[in-house]
């Protein structure tokens, strides 16, 4: 009989997902050992239950937590807006500097004319759409930007400065808010 798990081949020290044969697990020549299944990063070891939870030093995790904000800078988020036909919808937006750029440029056209049109990707269809919107809808839009850019920012600085892995940790669980 076989089971589905995570599962450590004490051979070759390879954690995957497979099967294990439950009939021959209790058998201390057979290569495969179940590991829990709980998000938990668990590494080899040598004697039984060959397994032990892998713990980050200070600077692992915080070069990880510097990359899930990397991450979510790059994430496209949904905003709505609403356009100069008084059609609102959700528009898809990131934190990348190009995005910040584009909406730069929508607001000093806007400034200028009153209105801007660009290309957005609407978050509801999936499909692009040229929409022109007035200065008071784009800079609502920014005001949301720059508050989420700003967020994470700040989120960066603390990682960076934070001396302990609980500091780290309060820091994570304010990002899975985000």
């Amino acid at each position: 009989m076989y089971k589905s798990c995570r599962i450590l081949n004490k051979i070759t020290n390879q954690i995957s997902c497979g099967q294990i044969d439950t009939e021959l697990v209790s058998l201390a020549e057979y290569e495969l050992v179940e590991i829990p299944d709980d998000g938990k990063i668990y590494e080899p070891i040598e004697d039984p239950p060959y397994y032990q939870e892998k713990t980050q030093s200070l600077e692992e995790y915080r070069q990880a937590l510097l990359e899930t904000i990397e991450n979510l800078k790059q994430t496209p988020f949904p905003i709505s807006i609403t356009d100069t036909s008084s059609e609102s919808g959700s528009y898809y937006l990131n934190l990348q500097d190009s995005t910040i750029l584009k909406l730069l440029v929508l607001l000093k056209k806007a400034e200028i004319i009153g209105q801007a049109a660009d290309e957005f990707i609407n978050a509801n269809t999936g499909i692009s759409e040229y929409k022109t919107f007035t200065l008071t809808a784009i800079q609502g839009v920014q005001a949301e930007v720059i508050q989420k850019d700003d967020f994470l920012k700040l989120k960066a600085n603390q990682v960076k400065n934070a001396l302990t892995i609980e500091d780290l940790q309060f820091i994570e669980l304010e990002l899975e808010e985000f």
